[in-house]
């Protein structure tokens, strides 16, 4: 396990396997404190820092609008949200 990124005071912290390849990183360096998951790579995880939302075939730009109580009403009340987005193609001839 590569800890280098936790807190220096934490008692799990070491520098031993920093950049080591195929050791297993924590992502967040700090706690997580919630988790919602709407569905396959649709997910709000929050932490003390921030947030990281995902929202599989939504532009960058809608995903940053969205926020993790929206991740929650939709899950809690089930509702339906619909955004229209526009994309520039090239076809192949």
């Amino acid at each position: 396990m590569d800890l280098s990124n936790s807190p220096t005071d934490h008692e799990l912290f070491s520098s031993q396997n920093k950049g080591v390849l195929g050791a297993l990183k924590c992502e967040t360096a700090s706690p997580i404190k919630e988790f919602i998951a709407l569905k396959c790579k649709m997910y709000c995880l929050v932490y003390c820092d921030g947030a990281k939302k995902t929202a599989k075939g939504v532009k960058k730009e809608q995903v940053k609008r969205f926020t993790a109580d929206l991740y929650k009403s939709v899950l809690n009340n089930q509702l339906f949200l619909r955004h229209q987005q526009q994309n520039i193609i090239k076809l192949k001839l």
